[in-house]
């Protein structure tokens, strides 16, 4: 007889539970990974990253990443939280957002120069929607 022959079904379930338990566990920690992952990658990523919430006409910035706040001047405790219009040197950007948003389009964005506090910087932009699964 083997040793499941001799457990009681209560005694199945409660091992066949803590077998499940420990796969989610693993596959949580897999995901919190993965995640930690891309966010180092964008954090200490060369392309700089700006992230808006849905709302039209104009949108909250949720994030931005270090790249972004080097290239544009502008730190993240300043405009995280603002709407977009914050930003006056991406009224442009801004327009082409809003226009295409509410039917999910992608654009790039060229823009010759713009200003800063470092002063004139040149900037190519490549914005398109980001699917939350909620």
């Amino acid at each position: 007889m083997s040793d499941y022959e001799n457990m009681s079904r209560a005694e199945l379930i409660h091992r066949l539970r803590a077998l499940e338990q420990l796969d989610s566990e693993r596959r949580l920690t897999e995901a919190e990974e993965r995640v930690h992952l891309i966010q180092s990658v964008v954090e200490q990523g060369f392309s700089a990253v700006l992230i808006t919430g849905g709302e039209l006409p104009d949108p909250r910035i949720v994030y931005i990443n270090p790249a972004f706040a080097k290239a544009t001047g502008y730190s993240a405790q300043k405009v995280v939280g603002q709407p977009l219009s914050a930003l006056a040197s991406l009224t442009s950007v801004q327009d082409r957002l809003c226009a295409g948003m509410p039917r999910g389009e992608r654009f790039v964005e060229e823009i010759s120069t713009y200003q800063t506090t470092g002063g004139e910087r040149w900037g190519e932009w490549r914005v398109g929607p980001v699917k939350d699964k909620r």
